[in-house]
């Protein structure tokens, strides 16, 4: 997931992704390993390989 907006918002995301769990093995684990502070243009790269990723596997989306 990339979020561009205000670092207290980001901050704020981080906070609750990093509180969400799953059980495995009968045990809570958190569902990221990692989140990653990504500046704007890195964050737009990111974009720009995953929708010609799926465009490449599903076609232009309508």
């Amino acid at each position: 997931m990339l979020v561009e907006s205000a670092p207290s918002v980001v901050d704020e995301l981080v906070r609750r992704i990093r509180q969400i769990t799953a059980t495995v093995d009968g045990r809570q684990v958190p569902i990221a390993s990692s989140i990653e502070h990504l500046t704007a243009e890195a964050g737009r790269a990111v974009i720009a390989e995953n929708h010609a990723a799926y465009v490449a596997e599903y076609g232009e989306p309508a």
